[in-house]
């Protein structure tokens, strides 16, 4: 595949554009442009969804969910802290254990499976429950038994 240049549509510079994304790529690597696209792409998804905030009800029920969860785990015995976002991923790391795979992406909204693996914490043991499932050896080793 032939590299793309591409001009920043925050900076202006000329920028060799990932070959594994270069057609929706359009902000180059700086810290700057890399601001500018996640603020863009936030602005875009609430002008998208213009009910997910309301105001200061939103944002006041939004404290109070995150204070109830952090009361209920100290009082299960947990010190690390908790939040909406640790459910997320336990969720995650749950369904990918339970044998979802990773086509459940569209549920958590995602665009790219390499997001999911920021979320799945995985032990050694599911990786190895997966290497014997998935492995052609270990596949021709079980037909032989």
């Amino acid at each position: 595949m032939k590299p793309r240049l591409r001009k920043c549509r925050a900076c202006g510079r000329m920028f060799m554009a990932d070959p594994r994304n270069a057609y929706h790529q359009q902000f180059c690597s700086r810290d700057f442009c890399q601001k500018t696209r996640q603020y863009r792409n936030q602005r875009a998804w609430l002008h998208r969804n213009p009910q997910y905030h309301c105001g200061n009800a939103s944002l006041l029920r939004v404290q109070l969910w995150r204070v109830k969860i952090q009361r209920h785990a100290s009082k299960a015995g947990l010190t690390i802290t908790v939040t909406p976002h640790t459910f997320r991923r336990s969720c995650t790391t749950e369904m990918l254990r339970g044998g979802a795979g990773m086509y459940h992406k569209e549920l958590l909204g995602h665009e790219s499976l390499d997001t999911l693996k920021h979320y799945a914490k995985l032990t050694i043991i599911d990786l190895k429950a997966a290497h014997a499932k998935c492995h052609p050896r270990e596949k021709d080793a079980g037909s032989e038994v």
